[in-house]
């Protein structure tokens, strides 16, 4: 069929009236060379348009509706990306081969293992696990190309005696897989909270601060009152015992309770009071006439047994104020 070429062909002399497609009939343009057409586009025949080549966008899209480029899309990735969890991870350098177990779970062939303690850091990433074989890396952490699914990858893991529940995340640059070193760090949705009064929180680890003169103390791991093993007693059913029982026990170890009366003038409030005996750690109670049992460390403290007062108790004190000190020794 003759092609009419543009010589023979007016300006403004086809109108979007004289120019139609039959269905299913792509429109053609000519190549470079002028050697071949070239099938751009059509309406198939579900009535759908279809690009038959890729289109080229040249700027940048800036509204709503706008096509995306692969850069645009690309830019709009960067960021943490979500992959398929694995079923363990890795807590040393392992060789990346056959059936094995890591970090307590034996694997089975097709599993995914994050692989990160990788002496060569540059064999870290995803792997699917292989029979007989050397293991290959998943099919959605190989490539950096057309889309970037290495750098700011995430994944949880599934078991494992260390790692079960927890989530990792790819840091640093890679531009080069398999030679450049891919990097993991612990990471989850609580790497977003923030210890309360009393809380240290610290990577996965949650603790309690404890003040510098605590009345509590870590004892095996466990959190226990810091007292005394005298004052301690407990009855048979295992419940501490009333104050005539704790008095019966600090006799029977030897020990004895006192209660001491000091009226103050200016130099003991400067000063501190003596005891007449030194008490055993934490035993102390201070409390002035009229007020209540004081805070130590805050309000006093005591050296041997010289008590001297702080903090606000040390300024509201006054000629003439008594103060009990009770305390074992």
């Amino acid at each position: 069929m003759a092609r009419i070429t543009k010589k023979y062909l007016g300006s403004d002399s086809v109108d979007s009236t004289k120019v139609r497609f039959d269905n299913d009939t792509a429109f053609r343009a000519r190549d470079a060379a002028d050697s071949s057409d070239i099938e751009v586009f059509k309406v198939d025949s579900s009535d759908v348009f279809q690009f038959l080549v890729h289109p080229q966008i040249i700027t940048s899209a800036s509204g709503d509706n706008d096509v995306l480029t692969l850069k645009d899309l690309n830019q709009e990735l960067e960021g943490l990306k979500p992959k398929a969890a694995v079923r363990a991870a890795t807590t040393a350098s392992i060789s990346l081969s056959g059936l094995q177990t890591v970090d307590d779970v034996v694997l089975a062939a097709g599993d995914r293992v994050l692989v990160k303690d990788q002496l060569a850091a540059s064999e870290n990433g995803i792997y699917d696990v292989v029979d007989g074989g050397s293991w290959v890396r998943s099919s959605d952490m190989d490539e950096l190309a057309p889309v970037d699914e290495v750098n700011g990858a995430y994944t949880f893991v599934q078991e494992g005696t260390s790692n079960a529940g927890k989530g990792f995340v790819q840091t640093g640059s890679v531009s080069d897989i398999g030679v450049d070193d891919l990097t993991f760090i612990f990471f989850n949705s609580s790497s977003n909270l923030v210890g309360g009064d009393g809380i240290d929180y610290s990577g996965s680890t949650i603790s309690v601060e404890l003040s510098a003169d605590p009345y509590l103390e870590f004892s095996s791991g466990a959190l226990q009152a810091k007292v005394s093993p005298d004052l301690m007693a407990t009855t048979s059913s295992g419940e501490l015992a009333d104050a005539l029982q704790v008095k019966e026990a600090i006799d029977s170890a030897g020990r004895t309770s006192s209660r001491e009366a000091f009226t103050l003038d200016a130099t003991a409030i400067a000063n501190g009071v003596t005891l007449a005996n030194t008490p055993i750690p934490n035993s102390i109670d201070v409390q002035p006439v009229g007020g209540p049992v004081q805070q130590f460390g805050v309000d006093y403290v005591i050296s041997t047994n010289l008590i001297t007062f702080s903090g606000d108790l040390a300024s509201v004190l006054e000629d003439g104020d008594v103060i009990y000190v009770k305390y074992v020794y």
